[in-house]
């Protein structure tokens, strides 16, 4: 009679490796001899033991205390077919051989436990670069575009979103020229993605339509070769150089007036030595014009050059502010004082308007009375015979800053000359007939008050009716 013994190890409660040897154990038939048998159901069961229990092989030191609960389990059942000594024996060698192997398994679960974690950790340090590579990309001021080797948008940063105005997430993995307007832009990167299987690189320049100016941008395209396409995929890095081309022709334009303005009185100094030493001068009157003919211009070299050192060391930020906080009233009277001589020979009456307040603020004085002086001048040169020029200083705005204004009864500037007033060499074409200028003293105030003194200039004018320039500036100095 053959019995079949299943034994059943859920109650004993093994886990892991108990539980390969449970599933060993089950397999076993015991013949009506006593003889065990090994079917092939046994490895079966222990590596379907192992496959659901996973990490716990490491617990192979539970088996061996297992075996000694599950001999005496098997001693006491059915005692009278099955002698404890006769079953107990062939099962401790089989789990014994079958120990090393279970030992062996939960090494190289262990093993693969450990591979994984390394690759999660892996992963985790690969996302972590690709999101530090992702904030860094999208932080860069440059607009970047990348696209594949079928010309789809597969990345932009927000600069590139900015500057062609779509929206990141509704423009990615569409045809590129369905994503921007600007043809010339799409043309170069599809004639860089058809450049075959070298890695080359390609700048260009480019002029966007924007509004109000056109940008100037400067385009590099980087193709990215793979062997197993035709096409490459490409990436685009567009640089606004808008401000750099600006720069650059207010640059050559300045060279270019400031050697026309430099030229014109030594070409005249040079003309009236000439003279002296050709003897053109006979008498000491006509000697003596020259003389001051001479003076004048170089004066006026004097001072353009001056002006022009000026500004570019204020532009430079190589000049220091001697911060004191000073009463502007006194230092406006003193201006206008200086120049009443020069008013006189024209019949100009200066009229100081004196406020009921002193008007104190943090300035540097020199470069106060440079500003005043060279306004009141203005309006002298432009002011035709037997005018007026009014000096105003006050406090404006809840008294924090004052106010200096300088008006005349002059010629007036038209107004489409009003936004270029400021600006280097600028003269208004009517009024250089009437005085002569280097054009640089407008725009060494507005650099002095704006840059050095962080307030502001302004001019209001009406042709034939006269002008007024003013100038705000704060009365405290980063307060």
């Amino acid at each position: 009679m053959r019995v079949a013994w299943i034994i059943s190890l859920a109650a004993a409660g093994l886990t892991g490796a108990a539980t390969v040897a449970a599933a060993v154990i089950a397999g076993l038939v015991v013949s009506a001899s006593g003889v065990p048998s090994w079917p092939a159901l046994g490895l079966q069961g222990m590596l379907g033991a192992l496959a659901g229990a996973g990490a716990g092989f490491a617990a192979g030191a539970a088996v061996r205390k297992q075996l000694a609960r599950l001999r005496a389990t098997v001693e006491v059942v059915e005692p009278a077919e099955a002698p404890a000594h006769r079953l107990s024996a062939p099962l401790e060698e089989i789990a014994r051989v079958h120990l090393d192997v279970v030992e062996q398994l939960a090494g190289e679960c262990r093993s693969i436990r450990s591979q994984i974690r390394q690759t999660e950790i892996r992963k985790h340090l690969a996302e972590t670069e690709v999101q530090h590579l992702s904030d860094v990309l999208h932080s860069l001021r440059d607009a970047v575009l990348v696209t594949n080797e079928f010309n789809e948008l597969v990345m932009a940063n927000d600069a590139a979103a900015s500057l062609f105005a779509f929206r990141r997430e509704e423009a990615l993995n569409k045809p590129v020229n369905k994503v921007l307007r600007e043809a010339q832009i799409v043309g170069l990167i599809k004639e860089a993605a058809e450049a075959g299987n070298s890695n080359s690189r390609k700048h260009a320049e480019c002029v966007l339509p924007r509004d109000p100016e056109p940008l100037n941008v400067e385009v590099s395209l980087s193709s990215l070769a793979d062997p197993t396409r035709e096409a490459s995929s490409v990436v685009t890095i567009l640089h606004d150089i808008t401000q750099e081309r600006q720069v650059s022709r207010m640059k050559n334009e300045f060279v270019s007036k400031a050697s026309h303005e430099l030229r014109t009185p030594l070409s005249s100094i040079k003309a009236y030595i000439e003279m002296l030493l050709d003897g053109e001068a006979r008498d000491e009157e006509a000697r003596r014009e020259f003389y001051e003919i001479i003076q004048h211009e170089a004066e006026r070299l004097g001072r353009m050059i001056d002006n022009m050192l000026n500004i570019s060391r204020i532009e430079a930020g190589m000049i220091t502010a001697n911060w004191e906080n000073v009463d502007l009233v006194p230092i406006a009277q003193d201006a206008a004082e200086l120049l009443k001589p020069q008013a006189a020979e024209k019949q100009i009456r200066i009229h100081f308007q004196r406020p009921h307040q002193a008007c104190h603020a943090d300035v540097d004085q020199d470069m106060m009375k440079q500003v005043i002086t060279n306004l009141i001048s203005n309006a002298i040169k432009y002011t035709p015979d037997g005018g007026r020029v009014t000096v105003a200083p006050d406090l404006t705005d809840c008294d924090r800053s004052v106010i200096v204004s300088v008006s005349d009864t002059g010629l007036g500037i038209p107004p489409e000359a009003l936004p270029k007033l400021f600006s280097k060499f600028y003269r208004v074409d009517k009024h250089e007939r009437v005085a002569k200028g280097t054009g640089l003293g407008l725009n060494l105030v507005k650099q002095i008050v704006e840059s050095v003194h962080h307030g502001e200039v302004g001019v209001e004018s009406e042709v034939g009716k006269g002008s007024r320039f003013w100038f705000i500036v704060p009365c405290k100095q980063g307060g």
